[in-house]
């Protein structure tokens, strides 16, 4: 089980792959899935949405932090790549 979950550490699938099928059928319908993704279209776009879900998840995380840094009473937060910005001067 673990070659078959390496590199999937975010997703959690341990329990997916964990518990015991309770038919035959369950498993060739898995079978099937994974077949219909192993390396077609299907699959990029899968992973390319897969990707996409860990950004916003990412994204999530970062603004809970941002809120839980205002609720504590912080008077501004800085957005990373952000730290100078108030002391560039414009131009134009």
């Amino acid at each position: 089980m673990a070659s078959v979950l390496a590199g999937l550490d975010q997703y959690d699938l341990t329990g997916l792959f964990g518990r015991p099928r309770r038919s035959t059928e369950e498993v060739e319908y898995r079978q099937r899935v994974f077949r219909d993704l192993d390396g077609t279209a299907l699959n990029k776009k899968m992973t390319k949405f897969s990707a996409s879900m860990a950004l916003v998840r990412r994204r999530l995380e970062y603004a809970g932090k941002l809120s839980a840094v205002q609720d504590a009473g912080c008077c501004h937060t800085v957005l990373p790549g952000a730290e100078g910005a108030a002391h560039t001067p414009r131009r134009g």
